[in-house]
């Protein structure tokens, strides 16, 4: 089900690439180093009745054509056979596939954290309402009051929003529109081999109205003791 919402959200995301896949475990490296092995020595015996969606399957990314893996799992004695094998590895054997675990999680990492990057300057910006909510939480980190009951906080947000003076509503309808435009704009730059620009929407948000009026009116922040802490771009910081 989670794989199913991660796809559409990605689909929803213009140029945003698949989400890089999760690192292999060191048993299921075993199991493909195995798979492969008794392959070669001709020692698989195929069956059409295995799924090739199968997760095992899956996960070992065997590629095969109809019929597929007798081997593991019409025979169970060899995917107990296989286990037993893993129990049976010395620190040295076993020592393999826990140094490509560690390579495969590192290069993981690095792409997960890129693709987070990614997925953030591809995104629509914040609607109006989301914008408002952002500055009310800005207000609060501010002033050192992130301790305070996040429900009462969502509550009184939300009755402010309602009761609030249309002249200043369309503050942030006109900032939300202003971001739109500039989203689309990014987007048409991709669309014709531009290059992703990261903080655009910080940049958008600061040529906003709503972005002067906001950082005048916001709580001067708690001085830090030793450490100088960057809060010139207020709001546009937690876009």
């Amino acid at each position: 089900m989670d794989g199913d919402r991660n796809r559409r959200n990605h689909r929803a995301i213009p140029h945003l690439p698949p989400r890089p896949k999760k690192p292999l475990t060191g048993y299921t490296l075993f199991l493909r180093s195995y798979f492969d092995q008794h392959q070669e020595n001709d020692q698989v015996k195929i069956s059409p009745k295995i799924s090739p969606t199968h997760s095992l399957i899956s996960s070992l990314e065997i590629n095969l054509t109809p019929p597929f893996l007798y081997f593991l799992f019409q025979e169970e004695r060899n995917l107990v056979a296989a286990a037993a094998e893993w129990r049976h590895l010395n620190p040295e054997q076993r020592n393999e596939f826990t140094t490509q675990v560690a390579e495969g999680k590192a290069q993981y990492e690095r792409e997960f954290a890129a693709w987070k990057q990614l997925k953030k300057a591809l995104q629509k910006p914040p609607t109006a309402y989301g914008l408002y909510i952002r500055q009310r939480w800005e207000d609060i980190r501010r002033a050192g009051g992130t301790d305070r009951d996040v429900t009462q906080i969502g509550k009184a947000a939300s009755r402010d929003w309602a009761n609030m003076a249309p002249e200043n509503k369309r503050l942030y309808f006109d900032a939300r529109q202003h971001m739109m435009k500039k989203y689309r704009e990014h987007l048409g730059q991709l669309d014709h081999g531009g290059t992703v620009q990261y903080d655009w929407m910080t940049e958008a948000f600061k040529e906003t109205q709503l972005y002067h009026e906001t950082q005048a009116q916001l709580v001067p922040p708690p001085v830090a003791d030793d450490d100088e802490e960057d809060d010139d771009l207020g709001l546009a910081m937690i876009i």
